[in-house]
């Protein structure tokens, strides 16, 4: 996929006439236009993602491309798709779990079920029976230490594969493994069974001679680590429910009860009281370490962890900007917590050299902070939880942005900013390193961080009941769809909307420019009643551009003006929206275009003629430009719409209001002048820890009133509607401010203010209370494989739990497992005949000169050495080896002792007489690749 820019970056400005294809003039007093040629991108039907968003279509798809299933067409662009190691299985399965695509599920589940290692299930080891292996093919991590984050993630990894695939064999497989998990060292030797986990190895205690016990390898995290333990909250709830699932009534209540209480642990030990976050790790001595890692907070907050109160408090920390300088890296001196775009940095404050492990420092020393992504650099995978946690506690918009920034800064780099150090890239664009910014390899879970457009903003997730979405769009998306979607084995494709567009065109061939004296406007007759409009623009020659919409009604012989809005920070060519009051398809309506500030292009499409309903320059145009007229359905859920008073004044009016449901816009009554120009800002706040919150402002700029004093033109007071995300049941106060000319609030005197519904001025209570609405928006969604087509309120869930699952069988599986030292691979076998040779498909993966020690035995792992030998310039397929004449029985062949890259083929059972092993431990329903012979 291509990298998006402005369109307008490819054309010519042709002054003062309209230029058409086939290089003929307009009338030489034709407004300013351009050509433009359509996107390379605009099919809406290619990619996993569809939106109203032109940009966001294809940053998102672009993006899923290279981070999430490898498949950019530049090679020069290198992706990841699987981490296929312990510590990745969670970030694995959430990447694929919910896809049908190619095989990419299919790998995740038989990585689960075939190849995670585990002390006294399928091998032994240092460690007690429960454990997980920090690394694929070794018991420590490779620095040496004992990690414990893995753990916990299997259990959930195993929970997001069966809900989304709803396959009760994988369940009755995999359940037995996560119990064993669970109740013999989360529960029992990091007794999880009667607080937070606590790590029991001294090598571990979070000290100063700590190793690092987690995937964030550089710090000193031991103990009792919070980033761990979130993650082990998550695999109490979701073992209990895999229970429940199975039956296990018991069992689930037991998982249950210990997740209910884990909450009030989780705070007890890690909450911050000073710094209203939570910490990194507590060590055995009981000392809190704390360096603001942003990471744990916003991965504990969408794990559930934490409350709204919390939850803004982090944000406040978060987005104050008030980190600590950075001392390297390409930021030198920023103090921006978003400073790496794509992510927060990782920690607010720089971790002091004893709470650094540094075993991959440079031989220069430890980094400066914000040089390394573990101090002070961002990991991009952390947005997932950062956009996550934005949208269940602040909105979508809020979110939104987030998600927006980080896919536009992917888009803006040649490189999507991945790293190749293969060919000497090891700097992205902006001068930033691949060891201060996490994207690409060794970062395949950078992949998650698109997943706030399924589980977020489309709202889609599975859990044991069925499948449900909970849509929550941010204003900038009017639709968004997904594809490859696979719940129960069913191929979906599910698409939400939250309005109809009624009226409108969506054609473009040209751009007309609007610039601060020259105005256009697109005039239309709505075929249904509509509550917002939409248009398509772009800064021209700027970056920036600042324009003023209007809509106008059509009265009589004249135009009265129905909603305005000054927008002022348009930095891309997109659709913008504007909110209006509900009006009627009884009339002609226009939307009126100025610009504030430089120049604006309004997408056009030419025709050969001219209907009248185009105009620039008051002229005439022949075509349509690109608007959407759209109606949202909004339903009125709480109102004091009466008045008989006006207050005009040039200071701060509101009216606070308490909404027991999720509301997506309010209107209130303002009353503007006939004379002179005005302007004015309405603004919503929400109420939490006894502090305002602004959630969404609307500003109208340097209008000029309506002299014409015909009361049908100019009707006097009108409602003005400000529009957002869905905000959740709460206490809001709306606000009107920064009042120029006689603007004024209509305030009912008949209607008492109570606590909770109070008029303010200047913030202070004043009798009465307001004019206003609070508005609930809806959301249509559809999912045609599953004849799904339904409307819901916004804030609302809708479910699908009787869908009957299809299972199809697993293809067969064959794979090269490494061979690891201090490590065995074995298979054992039953020959019916005498032999002499044994044949071993062995990967060297390109290697000429691998190496390893083949021996035989008899019975099994355990038996009698018949032969044993060391095999040099191993071949890249078969070795053949003659390990003397042997008579019928059972045997056991190993590989052990390995030189440079060598390992066994691996395949699904296929083998009657046998079956693979590992360390001596059997690996059920799976067999090493070899054959028996008798050579002459």
């Amino acid at each position: 996929m291509k990298k998006t820019r402005g369109i307008l970056s490819k054309i010519t400005l042709v002054s003062v006439m309209l230029l058409y294809p086939n290089g003929s003039l307009a009338s030489a007093n034709a407004t300013e236009a351009i050509i433009i040629p359509k996107p390379a991108n605009d099919d809406p039907s290619s990619g996993f993602f569809t939106t109203s968003s032109p940009v966001i279509t294809d940053h998102s798809n672009m993006f899923w491309s290279i981070y999430g299933i490898d498949e950019y067409p530049d090679e020069d662009i290198p992706g990841s798709r699987y981490g296929d190691n312990s510590a990745w299985t969670e970030w694995d399965s959430m990447k694929f779990s919910w896809t049908g695509y190619q095989d990419l599920r299919s790998h995740v589940k038989q990585y689960l079920d075939r190849s995670i290692k585990i002390n006294g299930y399928n091998q032994m080891g240092e460690q007690p029976n429960g454990y997980i292996w920090s690394w694929a093919t070794q018991e420590r991590w490779p620095d040496g230490s004992y990690h414990y984050d893995q753990i916990p993630r299997l259990i959930n990894a195993i929970y997001n594969v069966y809900t989304w695939t709803k396959d009760d064999s994988f369940l009755s497989k995999m359940l037995p493994k996560a119990e064993f998990v669970m109740d013999n060292y989360l529960l029992g030797h990091m007794e999880g069974d009667s607080g937070v986990l606590t790590i029991q190895d001294a090598s571990n205690d979070g000290t100063t001679s700590s190793h690092p016990s987690n995937y964030w390898d550089q710090a000193r995290y031991g103990y009792q680590d919070a980033w761990t333990n979130a993650a082990f909250y998550t695999a109490l709830n979701n073992l209990a429910d895999l229970e429940r699932a199975h039956g296990n009534v018991v069992k689930q209540g037991e998982y249950q009860a210990l997740a209910d209480a884990f909450p009030d642990r989780y705070d007890s030990a890690f909450w911050n009281e000073e710094k209203n976050r939570y910490i990194g790790w507590r060590d055995v001595s009981g000392a809190a370490h704390d360096y603001g890692f942003t990471y744990i907070n916003t991965e504990a907050l969408t794990r559930g962890l934490g409350d709204a109160n919390k939850a803004y408090q982090i944000y406040d920390w978060i987005s104050s900007g008030a980190a600590q300088p950075t001392t390297g890296g390409a930021h030198v001196g920023s103090t921006d917590v978003y400073q790496l775009i794509v992510a927060p940095r990782t920690n607010t404050e720089d971790i002091p050299d004893h709470d650094n492990d540094g075993w991959s420092d440079p031989p220069t020393g430890p980094r400066p902070y914000g040089e390394g992504l573990p101090d002070g650099g961002a990991a991009m995978w952390t947005s997932y939880y950062d956009i996550m946690a934005r949208l269940k506690y602040l909105d979508a918009d809020n979110a939104f942005d987030r998600y927006n920034a980080m896919l536009s800064r992917v888009a803006s780099d040649s490189k999507r900013l991945t790293f190749n150090p293969n060919q000497g890239r090891f700097y992205n664009d902006f001068g930033e390193s691949l060891v201060e910014v996490g994207t690409n390899s060794p970062f395949p879970e950078s992949g998650i961080a698109l997943l706030p457009y399924i589980n977020g903003f489309i709202g889609a997730n599975a859990d044991i009941d069925g499948l449900h979405l909970s849509p929550n769009f941010p204003i900038a998306l009017l639709h968004a769809g997904v594809k490859q979607m696979n719940y129960a084995g069913h191929p979906i494709t599910v698409q939400v909307n939250r309005g109809d567009v009624v009226s409108g065109s969506e054609a473009h061939d040209a751009a007309v420019i609007v610039s601060q004296n020259h105005a256009a406007s697109q005039a239309f007759h709505p075929s249904e009643s509509f509550d917002e409009i939409g248009l398509y623009v772009e800064p021209y020659q700027t970056d920036r551009a600042e324009i003023i919409i209007e809509l106008e009604k059509q009265v009589h012989n004249g135009w009265r003006r129905v909603a305005s809005e000054y927008m002022g920070d348009l930095t891309r060519a997109d659709w913008v929206y504007m909110a209006v009051p509900k009006q009627e398809n009884d009339s002609v309506y226009r939307i009126r275009v100025n610009s504030v500030t430089g120049s604006t292009a309004w997408y056009f499409q030419q025709t050969e003629s001219s209907d009248g309903s185009a105009t620039s320059r008051n002229q005439s145009l022949a075509g349509k430009f690109m608007y959407r007229v759209i109606n949202g359905e909004q339903t009125a859920v709480h109102q004091q719409d009466q008045s008989n008073k006006t207050d005009k004044a040039n200071h701060k009016l509101g009216q606070s209001f308490i909404t027991d449901v999720p509301m997506s816009r309010v209107g209130i009554k303002v009353d503007t002048p006939s004379e002179g120009r005005y302007a004015y800002t309405v603004s919503l706040y929400k109420k939490e820890n006894g502090k305002w919150y602004p959630k969404a402002v609307k500003n109208v700029r340097n209008l000029p009133g309506n002299q014409n004093t015909n009361q049908k033109v100019n009707p006097g007071p009108t409602e003005v509607v400000l529009s957002f995300s869905t905000q959740q049941p709460g206490e809001y106060k709306v606000e009107l401010s920064n009042q120029e000319g006689a603007v004024g609030w209509l305030r009912d005197t008949q209607a008492a203010g109570v606590n909770g519904f109070e008029a303010l001025s200047d913030n202070q209570t004043v009798p009465d209370q307001r004019w206003y609405k609070v508005y609930r928006g809806h959301y249509q969604i559809v999912i045609p494989e599953l004849q799904v087509d339904t409307m819901i309120d916004a804030g609302e869930t809708y479910s699908i739990t009787d869908v009957v699952p299809i299972i199809e069988p697993a293809p067969i599986t064959r794979i090269p497992e490494p061979l690891s030292q201090g490590s065995t691979l074995g298979q054992s076998f039953t020959s019916e005949s005498r032999f002499n040779t044994i044949i071993l498909n062995t990967p060297t993966w390109t290697n000429q000169d691998s190496g390893y020690t083949v021996t035989l035995k008899n019975g099994g792992p355990n038996g009698e050495v018949l032969y044993t030998t060391e095999i040099v310039n191993a071949i890249d397929g078969e070795d053949t080896i003659n390990v003397g004449l042997q008579e019928p029985g059972v045997y056991y062949a190993e590989i052990s002792n390995p030189y440079k890259s060598i390992g066994w083929w691996t395949v699904d059972d296929v083998s009657p007489g046998g079956n693979a092993f590992f360390n001596g431990f059997p690996i059920l329903d799976l067999d090493r690749e070899m054959k028996v012979k008798f050579v002459e």
